[in-house]
């Protein structure tokens, strides 16, 4: 065999597998639309704005994967869905903010226990936000509210 032939299929042999598998990593990271190393875990989100007060339905639930870092036990999860349908929201949500148990009037907390009446007015007043209204603020006027404040 002609050396130079040998030579031109040694560099074949170890060109092809080469280019296969950039090729490869290259089609595997643009299939992907989230960065390689990050797991995403699925959460329960708001599907439009709610205001405080509102009685959550399932259309006004969604699903939306987070990195997992971020997914704590304080946020529901798509399985528990069933537990906050038709509850009181006591917060504000926009569309899209993860969803987390503290949220609802009638589910309690990790200590069981939720802020008094006093202590939330205590709080609303002292941050001067406080306005008295016939109904909740929606979640846009409440934006606006905070966009408004001058430090």
């Amino acid at each position: 065999m002609h050396p130079a032939l040998a030579i031109l299929i040694g560099l074949l042999i170890g060109a092809v597998p080469a280019v296969l598998i950039r090729t490869g990593i290259r089609v595997a990271s643009e299939m992907s639309d989230r960065p390689v190393g990050i797991n995403l875990y699925p959460v329960t989100v708001a599907a439009r704005d709610l205001s405080t007060g509102a009685v959550v339905k399932m259309d006004d639930l969604s699903q939306r994967g987070i990195p997992d870092a971020l997914a704590t036990r304080a946020i529901v999860k798509p399985d528990s869905v069933s537990y906050v349908a038709n509850q009181p929201l006591a917060v504000p949500l926009a569309n899209g903010d993860s969803i987390p148990w503290h949220a609802f009037e009638n589910v309690p907390t990790i200590e069981g226990q939720r802020p008094s009446q006093e202590l939330v007015d205590a709080c609303s007043t002292e941050l001067g936000k406080r306005k008295v209204a016939t109904a909740p603020p929606t979640v846009a006027e409440l934006r606006k509210a905070v966009l408004e404040e001058k430090p």
